[in-house]
């Protein structure tokens, strides 16, 4: 048992020396329709009820904006305010009319923009003034905002697929998911790496990709089972250079395999 312990306490210090992480650096907002969540490193935390209908999220500044999802009437599901902790700045985006399936949202600061079922749409910060941009993949689900080139990633279902355009919507390049249904895409700028849910299985499974497609690690929230997450996006990371995995996992390989040797020669 000392030795499991030793070893364990070990892989904790190569984690720390090394730069490993488990999940996102910075922090991952994302809104079910019910409530608002973030995640940050390993942990899943419900920081507010929302007002219900609520997917469509971008996050200007300290504050994140949600829009409804579905026109369901004159006025359809209005979106909110909210600060970075969850609480709502009593601040309602009216639905825009003669829109359905607003899914995902971002925004660049001075624009918002949203992956509608049919198409990508550009608004301002206050999600008025809907400017349709292009068509985007099929059966459009997930975007984000890349300041490096400014350019939007997108998801799309059947199949799942993650597609970086241009702002004229020219494909600047593409990869395929290990999900038929990828949601709630953002960028976490600390390692420059696409975050997303799999809403195929709904079990609280997230994956992180680079940029060219490399899935990088599989994280499992048991809070998020069950939840229908399909916006998302990061901020409040600190640009870090981080280690290729492989390097990581060669130093807690190291440090196990001393810890065996010591035993053996006891």
């Amino acid at each position: 048992m000392k030795t499991h312990s030793k070893l364990f306490s070990l892989f904790l210090t190569a984690a720390s020396l090394f730069g490993g992480t488990i999940g996102p650096t910075g922090y991952y907002y994302l809104v079910d329709g019910q409530d608002l969540w973030v995640i940050h490193g390993g942990t899943a935390t419900s920081t507010h009820q929302i007002n219900g209908g609520e997917y469509g999220i971008a996050i200007v500044g300290s504050t994140i904006r949600t829009l409804g999802v579905l026109d369901g009437g004159p006025t359809g599901t209005a979106g909110a305010e909210y600060d970075l902790a969850g609480n709502s700045l009593n601040t309602q985006y009216p639905y825009p009319n003669g829109f359905s399936y607003m899914y995902d949202g971002t925004s660049d600061g001075t624009h918002n923009y949203i992956n509608a079922y049919y198409g990508v749409y550009q608004f301002d910060t206050n999600w008025a003034n809907p400017t349709h941009m292009f068509a985007g993949p099929l059966n459009n689900t997930g975007i984000t905002w890349d300041s490096t080139n400014n350019s939007l990633w997108l998801t799309g279902w059947s199949p799942g697929v993650v597609v970086d355009y241009s702002m004229t919507g020219v494909i600047l390049s593409s990869f395929h998911v290990a999900t038929g249904l990828p949601a709630a895409l953002a960028l976490d700028t600390a390692d420059n790496t696409l975050w997303m849910f799999d809403r195929d299985r709904m079990d609280g499974t997230f994956y992180q990709y680079s940029k060219t497609g490399t899935l990088l690690q599989t994280v499992v929230y048991a809070a998020m089972d069950g939840r229908n997450l399909l916006g998302g996006e990061i901020t409040g990371a600190t640009v870090t250079q981080s280690p290729e995995p492989s390097t990581f996992a060669l130093a807690g390989l190291a440090c196990i395999l001393a810890v065996r040797r010591r035993s053996s020669r006891r």
